[in-house]
């Protein structure tokens, strides 16, 4: 049977062990979080470097693997976000939320500039149709002439392109996207290029059934 003083000596052993075991495992832990944060770091790098790469991409295929890869990327990096406690679960909602709803927003600027294009091309064609008018027969009128009709079609190109963005926005923004990508996947560029032009032009005839041939 061990003595008093053994058994002490195996205690302070133990507590001794038990310390340095809670020292290695604050350790580890401290290791793993910055492993974590480096594998985050990594994430991001790698994700900016596709999307900048798909910005140069010459291929409508490439572009969408490498931003798909960067998507990857940044919600790879987002989940360890959510493990180290850096960034709650409903946060990452609001994240993906915000970046949809930024996205919504950039591509509704992009169709409000097609409708100042086309009335600053509609106001072009009205000052140089007034002025034609104005002018006698000659180089000027016929060049002022030439301008209105030029600036006409682009106001009808400009404004057919707003209000086709339009009607599928609304359309669009109860569709997702995953179905949308779907759907047109198997489609070639030319395909999905011409279904784009037939829809414009079809509200480009819409239109001028609208606006007076005297205008």
């Amino acid at each position: 049977m061990a003595t008093t003083v053994e058994l002490n000596t195996q205690e302070q052993e133990l507590q001794e062990r038990l310390r340095q075991i809670a020292f290695d495992k604050e350790q580890a832990a401290k290791q793993e979080y910055q492993d974590k944060l480096d594998a985050i770091a990594r994430h991001e790098d790698n994700a900016a470097t596709y999307r900048n790469q798909a910005s140069k991409a010459l291929t409508d295929d490439d572009k969408k693997r490498l931003y798909l890869y960067a998507e990857t990327e940044e919600q790879q990096a987002a989940e360890l976000r959510v493990q180290l406690g850096i960034i709650t679960p409903e946060q990452l909602q609001d994240d993906v939320s915000e970046r949809q709803y930024q996205l919504r927003q950039a591509t509704a600027r992009k169709i409000n500039g097609l409708f100042f294009k086309a009335l600053f091309a509609l106001v072009a064609f009205l000052l140089s149709d007034f002025a034609s008018a104005k002018l006698e027969e000659g180089f000027f009128s016929f060049a002022l002439k030439s301008t209105a009709q030029i600036a006409y079609c682009l106001s009808g190109v400009f404004g057919g392109c707003w209000l086709a963005c339009t009607i599928l926005s609304g359309y669009v923004s109860t569709y997702t996207l995953n179905d949308l990508e779907s759907d047109f996947r198997d489609t070639s560029p030319a395909v999905r290029l011409g279904v784009l032009v037939a829809l414009i032009l079809a509200i480009i005839h819409l239109l001028t059934g609208f606006i007076p041939d005297g205008v």
